[in-house]
């Protein structure tokens, strides 16, 4: 149904025939809850989410400019909304490698290396999105005689 969609709103717009593409895409909105728009994916020809585009052609060739814009609008907050959370995920995955040869070239053990990448982690990007699971793990101190890590008993 998606690519039927698709080649009809195409279609009309290769013929000029913009009110009937804002009829299609009327009668298609009454069909999804409100204030959501169809995924048709994207279009790799102009980079745009192909809805999305084919609303500010159509929008535009009738002269709704307002329309178009309020598209383009839309459009430049959810890319700067996906821009700053791929740099943050870049930034702790990045933090991450560097925490990791860092240990690697100091010998520090596995669960401590662990414990460090959980306070490097935002707490929605860690399993279950808590830190709970780290707060009782117990603590773990090196033995003064032996040097071996024991549990830390004390408090």
């Amino acid at each position: 149904m998606q690519l039927g969609w698709i080649l009809r709103i195409k279609v009309l717009l290769a013929l000029g025939r913009t009110s009937e593409v804002r009829d299609a895409f009327a009668d298609m909105e009454q069909t999804l809850d409100k204030d959501k728009k169809p995924n048709w994916g994207f279009l790799p020809e102009v980079g745009l989410p192909a809805y999305a585009w084919f609303e500010i052609v159509a929008a535009a060739t009738t002269g709704d400019y307002a329309a178009a814009d309020k598209v383009l609008a839309n459009l430049l907050v959810a890319a700067k909304r996906e821009q700053k959370q791929r740099l943050n995920n870049l930034g702790v995955s990045a933090g991450v490698a560097l925490m990791r040869n860092a240990a690697d070239q100091f010998g520090i053990q596995t669960p401590l290396n662990d414990v460090i990448q959980s306070l490097l982690t935002p707490p929605e990007m860690l399993p279950g999105g808590r830190l709970g699971a780290l707060l009782e793990r117990p603590a773990v101190r090196p033995d003064a005689r032996s040097g071996d890590a024991k549990p830390d008993t004390r408090g």
